[in-house]
Order: structure tokens, then sequence, then C-alpha cells
């Protein structure tokens, strides 16, 4: 199977060259010398990943998905076609090595205000989490939202803003096990003025009002000309 002259690579001793054959012996013997050198390539295996052969003897680059795992990799040295014996690694800690990275967040081009207080408008923006679990919100104030990109944003228990500015930015959450996805980006400012709620008087009747100014003034809870005598005010 060998030829004198040619280089073979041999467990434990890396690249031999074929010296002489010996068959004086109860089983023939193949002779080898144990040059100093490297061999001209090797290849890689790498589970879940890919495979190739590297000629430069320092490195070999593979190119992973996000969120792709690896177990295992074997290395086996190539010299004049001849291939070495694998040497297989695996993960230090035991658990597959896993490529984290961040979602990829690009942000909405703009936030309005609609003609209804408790909508916001959003214009384009969209969010890559690969395919995995988490959860993508757009924070007003403080105050999170789930968003759904070409959607508008359902702000109806969102604080008035004393200044009549709100903030937004975009968060997201990785699930259990995600927490690599986690990440946020700064957006700007709600464009546009919120529009007052025409609700806010009722709601405030609603939660709170005096009976006694009710008592006084019973055409206060009034409709048309038939007036309500009830003072009784149930919170809701």
């Amino acid at each position: 199977m060998f030829s004198i002259g040619q280089h073979v690579i041999h467990p434990g001793q890396g690249v031999c060259t074929v010296v002489g054959f010996r068959d004086d012996t109860p089983q023939p013997m193949l002779l080898l010398e144990t040059k100093q050198g490297h061999a001209q390539s090797y290849s890689v295996t790498a589970d879940g990943i890919d495979s190739g052969t590297a000629t430069n003897r320092n490195s070999l680059d593979f190119r992973m998905s996000p969120w792709a795992k690896c177990n295992t990799a074997s290395v086996q040295q190539v010299f004049n076609g001849a291939t070495g014996d694998a040497v297989t690694g695996g993960p230090h800690n035991g658990a597959p090595y896993t490529y984290e990275k961040k979602a990829v967040i690009n942000k909405p081009q703009e936030l309005r205000w609609s003609d209804n207080a408790h909508v916001i408008n959003v214009t384009g923006g969209s969010v890559d989490v690969y395919g995995k679990s988490a959860t993508v919100q757009i924070i007003i104030n403080g105050q999170p939202f789930t968003w759904n990109s070409g959607q508008p944003l359902d702000v109806t228990d969102l604080a008035v803003a004393a200044d009549g500015n709100y903030a937004w930015s975009v968060k997201v959450t990785g699930g259990p096990g995600y927490s690599g996805l986690d990440n946020t980006a700064d957006g700007g400012s709600v464009a546009g003025t919120r529009p007052s709620d025409s609700s806010e008087g009722t709601k405030s009747l609603k939660s709170g009002t005096d009976v006694t100014t009710l008592a006084k003034n019973p055409w206060i809870l009034g409709f048309g000309n038939t007036p309500i005598s009830s003072t009784t005010i149930h919170k809701q």
C-alpha cells in the first residue's frame, strides 16, 4: 500500500517518510522515518455547522448562523493525500456551544399620534429574533406596550404627560433560554400632539364625585329635562 519515499501521517508521530520494508520478522514491518514539519493541510468537521479543508496551518474559519449550536469538532491532518486519525474535541463545560447574538432592531421611522388619544401610528420598523422566543415592546415614557410590526399601538393605559412629550424606545426581551437576544434602541419623541380625551370627564365622574354637591345640584347628572335624583356613585 505504500512505497519508499512516500510521506504518511503516523498517529502520535506526525508526518513520516517510508524508508523501507522488512519481511524477515513474524509480521512484516513498515519502516518510517519521522520528519519535523507540518501537514500540508487539515480537514475539520464541526457538528451542526460545516466542514472544510484549510491549507493555512493556523486557523480555519466557520460561518455559524445566529443561535446555531455546536457540540463537537474533529480535526484530521492531511499530507500527500494521506489522512491522519481524527482528533475530536467537545465543549469545555459539557454544554454545546451556542452562537448567541442580540436581536436586530430596525427602528420605526416615526411614531405619530392619531386622532385618537389612545392610538399611536407606527411607520416602518422591524425586529429580527432569528425565529426564537422573544417579547417586542415599544416603551413610551417608561411604560411598555406590545409592538407588532405594521400595527398601530394601543396606548389606552398611557399616562398623560404634563409637558406633552412622549419619549419612546424599542425593547426586545428574549424568552426562556434566549436572554442573549435582549436588546434596546432609543427612538425619539412621538410626533404630533396627543388629542384631548373626551371620555376623561366621564372617567372622573365615575371614579369619584362629591355626593354633597350632587345632593344640592341634582341637575348635574341630568339628561335633557330629567334629573337623576340618586346621589350614589359607584366607582368603576
